[in-house]
């Protein structure tokens, strides 16, 4: 006997020890609370029956924020089929149109779902937590650091400058002229192929007419001159 009631005690204990969601029909299976661009009117949860036997959602509420919401048919039948899920929507309207193949019954709660996370669960009719959940947002990805601008170059583009001669007015100064206008200068300087070929022609041309002019007056002055009329020449004994 003793042995028996020690075991009923312990059987009982264990039984008060259970969270309610280990009795639970409907669960909480999905929680839609962060969504793209804004949350409102269009967050979400689905709700599932793990049981053998069908249960009237209508009957249930939804617990978020420490307050009990009413759930409403707004889409399909309110009773729940073994092995069937559900959807709990802030705003049917939006959730319909956003999910246009959406077969399911949807029921609507009026709620507002943490993006930080929170504790939601399902009352029964009886008004006892059939189930309950606890979720917590992820945490967001750090940013990528920002690349890092290439160091500027130390070498200085400044243009390199040649120093040149003073002036007559103040000869103990030194003036700098650049490249650019130093290759200006020489460039300018330089006589064109042609010109320079001519001038040497000219040169020598010039050289041969001196030289058969010269080479002319010493024939010249070799040579015997004839008296010619009216000359005066005077008779050496």
């Amino acid at each position: 006997m003793r042995a028996n009631t020690s075991l009923r005690l312990f059987l009982l204990f264990a039984f008060l020890a259970l969270p309610a969601s280990a009795f639970a029909a409907v669960e909480i299976t999905h929680v839609e609370y962060d969504l793209p661009g804004s949350d409102d009117g269009r967050e979400w949860v689905e709700i599932a029956n793990k049981g053998k036997d069908s249960v009237d959602i209508s009957k249930y509420k939804f617990l978020e924020g420490g307050v009990n919401h009413k759930l409403t048919a707004a889409a399909g039948s309110a009773t729940l089929s073994p092995g069937a899920s559900a959807v709990i929507a802030e705003d049917p309207t939006t959730y319909l149109s956003e999910h246009p193949g959406e077969t399911r019954s949807v029921f609507k709660s009026s709620f507002s779902l943490s993006n930080e996370g929170e504790t939601l669960a399902l009352v029964n009719a009886s008004g006892k937590t059939e189930y309950s959940m606890s979720y917590t947002a992820a945490p967001k990805p750090k940013p990528a650091p920002a690349a890092k601008k290439p160091a500027a170059s130390k070498t200085s583009t400044a243009k390199a400058k040649t120093p040149a001669a003073g002036s007559a007015a103040n000869p103990g100064e030194l003036s700098y002229t650049e490249p650019e206008e130093l290759a200006a200068a020489a460039g300018s300087a330089q006589l064109p192929p042609l010109l320079v070929w001519g001038a040497g022609a000219a040169a020598v041309m010039a050289l041969g007419t001196a030289g058969a002019l010269w080479a002319r007056m010493q024939k010249r002055a070799l040579t015997p001159q004839k008296p010619q009329p009216g000359d005066e020449f005077e008779i050496v004994p």
